[in-house]
C-alpha cells in the first residue's frame, strides 16, 4: 500500500519540478528560498531584484537560474509567485504592480502582517493565495502555512514542495506566532553571541566557544524534538543550590525572562494574532 502511495505521488512531484517559480524580492530570505529550491535540483526559477549588481552575483552563484528587475515580466512567466517584499513593500508596492498577472496562479506571500483578506484584496479574488511564515534558513526551518480557501491540494502540494514536507499547517492568527520565532532566530543568535564574546574575553578562544554553543544547541533541539520542555531541561541542570540556579534566580530579579515574554506578546499582537 506504501509503494503504490509513493507511486501516485511521482507524477505530482514531477509536475511540481517542471513548475515555473517566480521569487518577488530575493533579498535575504528570498535567496534563501532560491537556495532551497535549487538544491533540490530545481532550475526554472526567476529571481527579481532592483539592483542588477545583486542580481549578477545571484546568477553567478545559481547557475541557470533567470534573473531579472522587472516584477511584471517574472509573474507572467510563472506558474508560482513567492512574494518575500517587507508588509509594506508588498501591500503598497509589489501587490498593486503585480495584480493583473497574478489570475488563477498561485501567490505565496512570505510577509508578517499582511492577512489573506489584504491579499485577496489587492491580488482579486481569482488569485490563489497562501501565506507561509518561516525563518531566514528556509532549507533548514520548520515552516508554518495557511491557504487561501480558492487553494487546491496541488497549491498545498507546492507550498510544502518549496518550504519542506514537514511544514505544518496553521490557522493563520497562529502565523503571527510564528514570526515571534523567526525574530528569535536573530535574537537568539546575537544573545549566543554576547556570551561567546565575554567567554573570548575571560581566554576562551572564540572557535572552541562557537563550537561549543553549536553541539549545546543541538542537544537542546534533541530534547525538545523528545517533548522535554524548556523548564524541565532547567530544572535538571539547574538544581537546588546550583550555580545554574543562582544565575537564574539573577535574571528572573532583573526582570529579564519578563521581558521576554514583552518581546513575544508584542510580536504577536503587531503581527495580527490577538
Amino acid at each position: 500500500m506504501k509503494e503504490e502511495v509513493l507511486l501516485a505521488e511521482i507524477p505530482l512531484m514531477l509536475f511540481l519540478a517542471n513548475e515555473w517559480i517566480a521569487v518577488i524580492g530575493a533579498g535575504s530570505i528570498g535567496e534563501q528560498v532560491v537556495e532551497a529550491l535549487y538544491e533540490k535540483g530545481h532550475r526554472r526559477i526567476i529571481a527579481t531584484r532592483h539592483s542588477e549588481e545583486a542580481l549578477k552575483q545571484l546568477a553567478q552563484k545559481y547557475r541557470g537560474i533567470e534573473t531579472r528587475t522587472n516584477n511584471c515580466y517574472a509573474v507572467q512567466r510563472a506558474d508560482v509567485i513567492v512574494v518575500a517584499t517587507k508588509p509594506k513593500i508588498t501591500i503598497n508596492e509589489v501587490g498593486p504592480e503585480i495584480a493583473a498577472y497574478t489570475k488563477e496562479k498561485l501567490v505565496i506571500c512570505l510577509a508578517a502582517a499582511t492577512s489573506l483578506e489584504k491579499l485577496y484584496q489587492i491580488l482579486g479574488t481569482e488569485t490563489r493565495t497562501a501565506r507561509v511564515m518561516t525563518g531566514l534558513y528556509v532549507k533548514d526551518e520548520l515552516a508554518a502555512y495557511t491557504l487561501g480557501e480558492n487553494t487546491t491540494a496541488e497549491d498545498r502540494a507546492m507550498v510544502h514542495y518549496i518550504f519542506g514536507s514537514d511544514a505544518i499547517e496553521l490557522e493563520e492568527k497562529l502565523l503571527a506566532h510564528r514570526t515571534f520565532i523567526a525574530c528569535d532566530t536573530g535574537l537568539t543568535a546575537k544573545e549566543t553571541d554576547v556570551k561567546i564574546e565575554e567567554l573570548v574575553q575571560e581566554g576562551m578562544p572564540r572557535q572552541q566557544a562557537c563550537l561549543f554553543y553549536a553541539a549545546m544547541h543541538e542537544a537542546l533541539a534533541h530534547q525538545l524534538r523528545k517533548g522535554i520542555s524548556g523548564t524541565d531541561i532547567y530544572a535538571e541542570v539547574g538544581g537546588s543550590g546550583s550555580f545554574t540556579r543562582g544565575l537564574g534566580t539573577m535574571l528572573e530579579e532583573t526582570g529579564f525572562y519578563e521581558l521576554l515574554r514583552e518581546c513575544v506578546q508584542k510580536t504577536v499582537v503587531a503581527c495580527g494574532g490577538k
